[in-house]
């Protein structure tokens, strides 16, 4: 796998504007509370993607069938035919493919099913859940909207919600979470009559509000700052080491540093608010995100292994019209393509991150040893 780096125009914050803006930011009025800002905030983003895996679990008689069917919005439905009353198995929705920045705070999830019962009984949506490796959010069943659309009776489905913005389903979620591709929703349903109902689910979306953090690429200066604290005569900046301040002075409530020898990561800068005797009254942190903002390109070739030694040997011939997979570190797959008729495949405009490849082998093929 090759990695290399392209020319890529980030467009900054300049120190030099910050300069002009410290007299207005000292100005501003006290607050009560410390709390390191930036000069442009990160405002909150949405973002909403479809399952690509559909799984089941649990030891009841009652299942699913047809899981993939439930994957796309088709009007191909997964479904469940209750007989009597009865719980079903728990049904999975997984592998949405997120890719929410690192360091990101989750702020809410709304989740969609699109689906309807047949038949003269009637089913109930018992646990309604999002997962993500052991974390498992409070129980949303019996909670959907619009109310008459959840499993509605009818030969045509319809679409609901649970959730909304700003709510995080009683957990406190990362965003390594809902980038993995375990993240998803869990569904149980349960028929409360003595009817025979089938209930139907042709697609389910989740969407993700976050907020990111500041983030700056290795070019920018870091313009930051605290509202003046009531008492406070001086501030003291703990900047992480790799980076250099850049300041007339290391003392106002002000500041603009730049990266020295830092690498690309999340790091933490904090201040301290001393009074008039050198006694620090209040201290306040806040996460930053740098990154290089220099797009990479991975590329490489699949070719036919003739003599079967694993080695990419002269004269052996590319495989043309071969699906390769682009994965990010937690599993989710991050887009695809084919290989040319000369067995080359190539993913540009990528962000810095571990990445891992595979491909879908093409029935007349088969993978030769690695090396």
């Amino acid at each position: 796998m090759d990695l290399k780096k392209e020319n890529y125009t980030y467009q900054g914050l300049l120190c030099l504007v910050l300069f002009l803006c410290n007299l207005f930011f000292s100005t501003l009025s006290a607050q009560s509370t410390c709390k390191v800002r930036v000069a442009a905030e990160p405002v909150a983003a949405k973002v909403e993607k479809s399952t690509n895996k559909v799984s089941q679990y649990g030891t009841s008689q009652n299942k699913w069938v047809n899981l993939d069917n439930g994957i796309g919005e088709d009007n191909k439905s997964t479904h469940i035919t209750f007989s009597k009353a009865g719980i079903s198995t728990i049904l999975k929705f997984s592998d949405f493919n997120f890719n929410v920045p690192m360091g990101a705070r989750i702020d809410g999830f709304i989740v969609s099913f699109k689906g309807r019962r047949e038949g003269t009984g009637y089913v109930r949506d018992s646990k309604v859940n999002l997962v993500s490796g052991s974390t498992v959010s409070d129980n949303f069943g019996g909670k959907g909207y619009t109310t008459a659309n959840v499993f509605a009776l009818g030969t045509s489905n319809k679409r609901w919600q649970y959730g909304y913005y700003a709510k995080t389903w009683g957990q406190t979620w990362s965003a390594a979470q809902i980038n993995d591709a375990g993240f998803g929703v869990e569904i149980e349903l349960i028929n409360i009559t003595s009817k025979e109902v089938s209930a139907f689910i042709d697609d389910v979306k989740i969407e993700v509000e976050y907020t990111p953090l500041p983030t700056f690429c290795f070019t920018d200066c870091f313009p930051v700052y605290t509202d003046p604290v009531p008492g406070a005569f001086s501030y003291y900046w703990h900047i992480p080491p790799g980076f250099e301040m850049i300041s007339r002075s290391e003392k106002n409530n002000v500041i603009d540093f730049k990266v020295l020898n830092a690498q690309a990561k999340i790091y933490n800068v904090c201040v301290d608010a001393i009074d008039d005797k050198g006694k620090v009254i209040e201290q306040c942190c806040r996460d930053l995100r740098i990154r290089s903002c220099v797009p990479a390109k991975v590329g490489n070739f699949v070719w036919n292994d003739i003599n079967y030694n694993g080695l990419q040997d002269v004269n052996e011939p590319g495989v043309s019209g071969v699906k390769v997979n682009l994965y990010n570190a937690s599993g989710a797959l991050v887009t695809s393509t084919t290989t040319s008729v000369s067995g080359n495949y190539t993913f540009t405009n990528l962000l810095e991150d571990d990445y891992y490849i595979k491909i879908d082998v093409p029935v007349e093929y088969y993978t030769t040893k690695f090396n």
